[in-house]
């Protein structure tokens, strides 16, 4: 076997791991070239938003359109926020996926700086943390019916 064919099976075999991480760990991750506007979203965030590639292209900010209209603007303005001045994200929002279900998303990214001090690159994970979410709303149900139980 010669070391291309290597190289390539070794890539295969490499993304192929990410990918299995990427769904049992309910994440996704995109980049984006902030000077071409080149964006790459991985296979976990197609799952996530539950759409395909085809569904959802590498065009920034078109996932924007999956963002719960409640959200959707403060997403955004954090987004512009952020690849303007090179700051770190950390957000949750909702979607609302193709299929009509609601999901929570955790986002956290940062960018990378030429050495003028200007965002170059974009980078982000994503997390659906809904059921999360709904355990916490559940502990809050449970906490509100304890006190106001002791409370009577």
């Amino acid at each position: 076997m010669t070391r291309l064919k290597k190289a390539e099976e070794a890539l295969r075999r490499s993304e192929g791991m990410l990918a299995e991480a990427e769904r049992l760990a309910g994440i996704g991750s995109v980049s984006r070239d902030l000077r071409t506007d080149e964006v790459y979203r991985s296979g976990g965030i197609h799952h996530i938003f539950g759409a395909s590639r085809e569904e959802m292209p590498p065009v920034p900010e078109n996932f924007l359109t999956y963002v719960h209209e409640l959200d959707r603007e403060r997403v955004a303005v954090r987004l512009r926020e952020t690849l303007a001045k090179g700051a770190a994200l950390r957000e949750d929002y909702r979607i609302i996926r193709p299929d009509g279900a609601l999901r929570w998303i955790h986002v956290e990214g940062d960018t990378a700086k030429d050495a003028q001090g200007r965002p170059v690159q974009f980078f982000a994970w994503l997390q659906d943390v809904t059921e999360r979410r709904q355990l916490e709303q559940k502990v809050m149900d449970i906490s509100d019916r304890e006190r106001r139980s002791v409370g009577h």
